[in-house]
């Protein structure tokens, strides 16, 4: 995987800000099913560790996708935020 592709080289998994949701994987909880890649396609990826890592494209995917993603994870390892630091999930 190819720095270029991130949102954020120097942080892969975030924080990040995609539109109104700030999202961060728990990199240490992320053991890599691609259950997160499989839902929102354009949002994550595994990186070079096998851990997931937020794309430059994340502004494409429809927001209930990144949320979808986030639910799906079998580790609980993706956490969103509102842009004023709300939980979404999980709550």
């Amino acid at each position: 995987m190819s720095d270029q592709n991130l949102k954020d080289p120097k942080h892969p998994s975030g924080p990040i800000q995609v539109k109104n949701l700030i999202i961060k994987v728990d990199r240490g909880l992320c053991i890599g099913t691609t259950q997160c890649v499989d839902v929102a396609v354009k949002t994550f990826t595994l990186d070079n560790e096998g851990v997931s890592s937020i794309l430059n494209t994340a502004e494409q995917e429809e927001e209930k996708l990144i949320l979808e993603a986030a639910h799906g994870c079998p580790m609980n390892a993706i956490s969103i935020t509102d842009k004023d630091g709300k939980p979404i999930y999980p709550k």
